[in-house]
């Protein structure tokens, strides 16, 4: 999680609280926790695949495509 820390150093807490609310999760209460839910979250190769994959067909459905 040190990476992910060094990464997200310029992040406040309520940016990651908005983060993990996008992504459903219930936000934790302090910066440290919400740093690690967001880090477990991403740490899923099938679930960020899901959202790549539903993030690409939005894009295509706003493109008109």
């Amino acid at each position: 999680m040190e990476h992910a820390e060094e990464l997200l150093a310029g992040i406040t807490q309520e940016e990651l609280r908005g983060m993990l609310a996008v992504l459903g999760i219930k936000p934790p209460g302090t910066k440290r926790q919400r740093l690690a839910a967001l880090v477990e979250h991403h740490s899923d190769a099938e679930r960020v695949a899901a959202l790549v994959a539903l993030r690409s067909s939005n894009s295509r459905v706003a493109a008109g495509a």
